[in-house]
């Protein structure tokens, strides 16, 4: 395993370094010392620190003024727009076939879901909430979970859970966007694709 000091970054500029590949990253592994070449890897500090100045310039982490992986007016205080979207998922299934899977969203005691989607393992739903909020959800969590439901014979509908993910929001506040998949707990297969974003009003 390779280690990069964090007193040799400085804070928010990009910086070169050449590192030695290894066999596995078990450190007292004899086969470390044979040499297997090395990668030359650019860093770029960014410290999420609770106590760190509020940020709102841009970051230049091409090294040419210009900035596309972070975002400009980042703030840590003040209020703000989490903007929450469920773009699909893939491979869900239920204990027996042909559910209709939904999506659902908790934060903060607030319950949104997704309209739907018959019969499918591949819901796409494209749909986006919004949560108004007095102050940057820093230390905040996000559940959003998968349910299929399905009729029985008698005509009652029953619901299961198709998995879940709990997603810290730290990094969309100092990121202001995530757009990523994300692997769904307690599914087999299951993966579920996000985009969420901090606006500050």
């Amino acid at each position: 395993m390779q280690v990069v000091p964090l007193n040799q970054l400085i804070p928010y500029e990009k910086q070169e370094f050449t590192l030695d590949l290894l066999h596995s990253m078990h450190p007292n592994d004899p086969r470390n010392k044979k040499p297997r070449g090395s990668i030359i890897v650019e860093m770029a500090f960014v410290p999420f620190l609770e106590d760190s100045p509020k940020y709102s310039g841009r970051i230049d982490v091409a090294g040419n003024g210009s900035c596309n992986n972070f975002h400009g007016n980042i703030s840590v205080s003040g209020s703000g727009l989490l903007l929450v979207a469920v773009i699909e998922a893939k491979d869900v299934e239920g204990k027996k076939n042909h559910v209709s899977p939904y999506a659902t969203i908790l934060f903060r005691g607030d319950k949104k879901k997704t309209k739907s989607i018959k019969k499918t393992r591949n819901p796409v739903w494209n749909e986006e909430f919004q949560f108004l909020l007095d102050e940057a959800p820093v230390k905040d969590k996000i559940h959003i979970e998968v349910i299929g439901k399905r009729r029985q014979r008698l005509g009652f509908m029953t619901k299961e859970s198709l998995g879940y993910v709990d997603i810290n929001l730290a990094d969309v506040v100092y990121n202001g966007h995530i757009n990523e998949k994300y692997n769904l707990i307690n599914s087999r297969d299951g993966i579920i694709h996000l985009d969420i974003r901090w606006k500050v009003i």
